[in-house]
């Protein structure tokens, strides 16, 4: 792994072995002193295409400037005939690529995995994942999906993800089975619809309220209020109900509390949801008004 700080302190101790300050070695290199000020204490790392200019500037090798393990790495990342670089090792390096260099070497090393009859593990990708591409991420999370990967795993790279991929991958997921009770870490990363696809297929399943609570803050306000209806329909007890009741629209819950007290089923399960039907209701028209 490359030791920024270690790295940072050794460009220091040669710029001042070399005579020059921060600003004259950032004019040398045509960057701002920020830059090198950054590299010196550790926080970033120089461009991998800077690194022989960096070195010449100083007097060293690539070598001498980084160590001879990192060296080694830099130059089979730089050179297309060496040995691709392991997932590990690209993700030590991948703060020095460029966009484009960290995505030809991700294939490089993808490809050679593939034909040594393996598979990239999403695992691992979780420190290289900033620095792929979107759509790479999307098709290697739903290609772990096809192979069968825990939704947790998925949860790892959703950050960097596209929200069209998160969707996608997941609701293939609970084609195959997943448990959609697994969705909460991946709920703020998913659409809408998808968020409410996954509540859906869950209570359609025989799931209750409370197995879509962590879901409810990231669905729309009517498919709360739809899959509600949905739930009581079967015959489920409206007192779960109180588990996604701050996210439904009042009307809805409104008019399941009016039928409730039209079939004259018991009042002791409506308590829990008094506290959220007071303010707003739906008039005739569809449209909210206030209560008389």
């Amino acid at each position: 792994m490359f030791d920024m700080v270690r790295i940072g302190k050794n460009i220091a101790r040669l710029r001042k072995e070399a005579g020059l300050t921060q600003m004259g070695l950032a004019d040398a290199m045509g960057i701002s002193f920020q830059a090198v000020s950054n590299w010196e204490r550790g926080q970033t790392m120089p461009d991998i295409s800077k690194l022989p200019q960096l070195a010449a500037i100083l007097g060293v090798s690539v070598d001498g400037l980084l160590g001879a393990e990192e060296a080694g790495m830099v130059e089979r990342a730089m050179d297309a005939e060496k040995a691709p670089l392991s997932v590990g090792e690209l993700a030590d390096i991948a703060p020095l690529l460029p966009p484009e260099e960290a995505r030809r070497n991700f294939e490089r090393t993808r490809e050679q995995t593939e034909r040594a009859g393996g598979s990239i593990d999403l695992r691992q990708l979780e420190e290289l994942a900033p620095f792929l591409d979107e759509e790479d991420l999307g098709a290697l999370a739903l290609s772990a999906v096809e192979s069968g990967c825990e939704l947790d795993e998925i949860a790892r790279l959703a950050p960097f993800m596209a929200e069209e991929d998160v969707g996608r991958a997941v609701c293939r997921a609970l084609e195959l089975g997943a448990d959609p009770g697994d969705l909460a870490a991946l709920a703020p990363f998913m659409d809408e619809e998808d968020v409410g696809a996954a509540a859906r297929a869950a209570i359609d399943g025989g799931g209750v309220p409370g197995d879509i609570a962590a879901l409810a803050p990231f669905m729309a306000e009517e498919d709360v209020g739809a899959l509600a209806r949905t739930f009581i329909k079967r015959g489920g007890d409206s007192a779960e109900l109180a588990a996604i009741a701050p996210f439904m629209d009042r009307g809805d819950l409104g008019d399941i509390v009016l039928s409730h007290v039209v079939n004259k089923s018991g009042g002791d399960s409506l308590a829990g949801l008094m506290p959220f039907i007071r303010g707003k209701r739906r008039g005739k028209s569809g449209e909210r008004g206030r209560q008389k």
